[in-house]
């Protein structure tokens, strides 16, 4: 029989009533208690029909990775085990599908808008649309990502990958002003290009949607601070630092040690993935991501590469 000392266990009776719980659950209850939740049972089978089998308490975050109707049972797993356990209890096909099913009919009708109208703006707005709409589609591809990224490295024309970025950005958010700062020295890198694209895309968006922000800056240059050591080739490498800083009210201090944590989000339709899949392809290129922030001034976000 398999055992779940690592999982919480909880069993309710036709009542709904707690009738036995692992030292595992009686956490989770307890956790659940302080917030307000008085009825887990019927809490749980909320979060299971809205498909969602995740739920945060104040101190973690667990997902439902089975619930025995037949022994009103359900099992929990703690975020660690959660993540790397996703396509346990998550449904990619049919994730797949529902979310192809909109963005069929969003391009249907960007077909039509393309054929109706000759606008050189709107032109560049669908345009917008069908690369969003890829990329989505592409997401949904590497889904697994934070367990088995694998890259595409190629050369990468630096100037026009941020320029296309930053385009897109200057579109959507108009009344923010954009600057990018370019090093000269710095022409090509060597990466996987969509998974470095999803990192800047989401950095750059996570600025335009800070607070109060009026200005970004998005800069490149070669950091003459730090340098990456080639084990293969046993030769030290120059490091590139993208820095992309916004002029927000900065992060919370009080929050700014969960940012990176899987499925922690202060967006109401956040998934809380963003950063954490950003840091992980960008370590996958040997480099690093961190940011710092001061309240009333703003935030700033480093990518370190090597080159």
């Amino acid at each position: 029989m398999e055992s779940y000392e690592e999982y919480g266990l909880l069993k309710f009776d036709e009542n709904k009533r707690v009738l036995s719980a692992n030292l595992f659950g009686e956490k989770i209850l307890t956790e659940l208690y302080l917030i307000g939740i008085n009825n887990p049972f019927d809490y749980f089978l909320d979060i299971l029909k809205k498909g969602k089998n995740i739920f945060k308490t104040n101190k973690d975050i667990y997902g439902i990775k089975s619930f025995d109707k037949s022994e009103m049972s359900f099992i929990i797993i703690a975020l660690g085990e959660f993540v790397t356990s996703i396509n346990e209890f998550i449904d990619i096909s049919s994730l797949h599908h529902e979310i192809k099913n909109p963005l069929t009919a969003i391009e249907g009708v960007v077909q039509v808008i393309d054929s109706k109208y000759n606008d050189e703006y709107l032109k560049k707005c669908t345009d917008i649309i069908k690369r969003e709409s890829n990329r989505i589609k592409y997401l949904l591809e590497s889904v697994n990502i934070l367990s088995d990224l694998k890259l595409n490295i190629k050369d990468i024309n630096v100037k026009d990958f941020i320029k296309n970025i930053v385009d897109k950005f200057k579109i959507i958010y108009s009344g923010i002003d954009f600057y990018i700062y370019m090093d000269s020295s710095v022409q090509v890198i060597n990466g996987d290009e969509e998974k470095l694209e999803m990192v800047f895309n989401n950095l750059i968006k996570n600025a335009c949607e800070a607070k109060n922000v009026s200005v970004i800056e998005i800069k490149y240059e070669i950091d003459p601070t730090i340098k990456f050591f080639d084990k293969e080739k046993n030769v030290f490498k120059k490091m590139v630092k993208f820095s992309i800083k916004d002029n927000g009210i900065g992060i919370d201090k009080n929050i700014r040690d969960k940012i990176f944590t899987p499925f922690w989000t202060t967006k109401s339709k956040g998934s809380g993935l963003g950063l954490v899949i950003s840091k992980e392809i960008i370590e996958k290129h040997y480099g690093k991501i961190e940011y710092k922030s001061i309240e009333g001034v703003g935030t700033t976000f480093s990518i370190y590469m090597p080159i």
